[in-house]
């Protein structure tokens, strides 16, 4: 069966073979086969539930759930979902073969396993932070094995390739380019492709496959009277390149409207994209 056309297989096919290469070079094949389900968890961008599904052929079968959360597929970088990807196994190595600690808490011993694969747990972000807590996120090693599998990943064209074309309303654009140059900034080894932000469009996308080149730019317009909702400014006239030594993302960068009303979160949507129809009752189709 050719998958290409079979939008669902070709979607679940990448996930599956995502989950199966971190289980072989990350966990050492240690972890069973789970179910991959999408799911739209408030503010959370995934989780793992143990022994979640029952068969219906043996009733002594189950299987465990991993789930991702598809409303930031198109906001954050592929670096950041696959980083849920590998915590999510985390959860599901420390159920199996460790002590994890009750509700959502992160244990000591869920920090090592972490740390093992080449992400460090900080309850602020920072590699100062705490280790263990409920809400956390993780810092990439950059000599680590994580970020060499996740490498090797996208260089062979494994990625997320379609994604959930409404921003959430709490996500402005700026935020999005800030994440992604906190992270270029942070893990020199990663490749460019791993900090792909699909919502933020071509431009700012291929201003990172070269950020340490300095390139002739253009002066940004003094009259900006639209956005396309990639950050980037609109303009009727070419301006003329002059030599600078800003690289072309500082440039994109420059170019965004910081102006109070243009900060607000939520206030860069790509034109064709800024109303989710699942946010008006009367656009909804139900049953009763």
């Amino acid at each position: 069966m050719n998958i290409k056309n079979r939008t669902t297989l070709q979607f679940y096919e990448e996930l599956q073979l995502v989950y199966d290469r971190f289980n072989e070079r990350l966990f050492k094949n240690e972890l069973p086969d789970c179910l991959i389900t999408l799911q739209r968890i408030n503010k959370n961008t995934g989780y793992w539930s143990e022994n979640r599904f029952a068969s219906t052929e043996d009733d002594t079968a189950y299987t465990h759930e991993l789930a991702l959360n598809p409303d930031y597929f198109g906001t954050q970088p592929l670096l950041n979902i696959f980083k849920c990807y590998a915590h999510e196994m985390c959860h599901m190595k420390q159920s199996i073969f460790g002590e994890p600690s009750k509700r959502s808490y992160h244990n000591a011993e869920f920090a090592a396993f972490m740390l093992e694969i080449g992400l460090i747990m900080t309850d602020d972000g920072t590699k100062e932070g705490r280790t263990t807590g409920e809400k956390m996120t993780e810092i990439v090693v950059p000599d680590g094995l994580f970020i060499q599998v996740c490498n090797e990943l996208v260089d062979e064209g494994r990625i997320i390739k379609w994604y959930d074309k409404y921003a959430p309303k709490t996500i402005s654009s700026l935020e999005m380019i800030q994440e992604q140059v906190q992270l270029l900034e942070s893990i020199p080894t990663a490749s460019p492709k791993l900090f792909h932000i699909a919502l933020l469009g071509n431009e700012i996308n291929s201003a990172l496959k070269s950020p340490k080149k300095e390139k002739p730019v253009a002066e940004p317009s003094k009259a900006q009277d639209s956005l396309t909702g990639y950050a980037i400014p609109t303009s009727d006239e070419e301006e003329e390149p002059t030599p600078t030594t800003m690289n072309p993302f500082d440039v994109a960068i420059g170019l965004i409207d910081i102006s109070n009303t243009g900060a607000n979160l939520g206030g860069y949507y790509p034109t064709a994209f800024d109303e989710d129809p699942l946010d008006d009752d009367d656009k909804i189709n139900t049953r009763t």
